[in-house]
């Protein structure tokens, strides 16, 4: 088949058929709804744990170091990533399974730029730790009980955001 052609390749002979030639035409697919579906609820469960992360590291001020910021905003670019997911079951559940390459563009860049700064934010995580490890200002005091339990729902959240 090359690309000026408008049928589609026979499925039937001993070539291997792509993914896009099985799928482009069929509609409603249950075997992509399972796969996307199974990605599509483990990136919304992390979106979730990811805003929860974001909301408890704004909201609680024993939280005030710029590396709990850092992970924080890195938590929020994230969940905002994690949302393209969405789209990609929409699209599957809608019956079209693959989308032109301009309008996916378009549905995908916050996606694009979302995870671009996630990454960029990582490495300023780890300059953060390094300048700290590297020029130690004080040593810090064990916090009060109330402090170690309200800090403990940030470990919850942190561990719950690594599954």
């Amino acid at each position: 088949m090359n690309l000026n052609s408008s049928t589609p390749p026979n499925l039937y002979s001993n070539t291997p058929a792509t993914l896009y030639d099985t799928f482009a035409s069929a509609g409603i697919s249950y075997i992509l709804i399972v796969f996307v579906g199974i990605r599509w609820f483990i990136s919304i469960v992390g979106c979730i744990f990811n805003f929860v992360l974001f909301w408890i590291t704004i909201k609680d001020k024993s939280l005030n170091s710029s590396c709990n910021y850092l992970i924080a905003i890195d938590a929020l670019f994230t969940a905002i990533y994690q949302t393209s997911n969405s789209i990609s079951m929409y699209v599957v559940l809608s019956g079209f399974n693959f989308i032109n390459l301009d309008i996916c563009f378009y549905l995908m860049i916050y996606s694009i730029l979302s995870n671009t700064m996630s990454l960029c934010l990582n490495f300023f995580i780890g300059f953060d730790r390094l300048l700290s490890v590297l020029f130690p200002i004080t040593q810090f005091p064990l916090y009060d009980i109330k402090s170690r339990f309200k800090n403990s729902r940030v470990t919850i959240v942190d561990s719950g955001y690594s599954l």
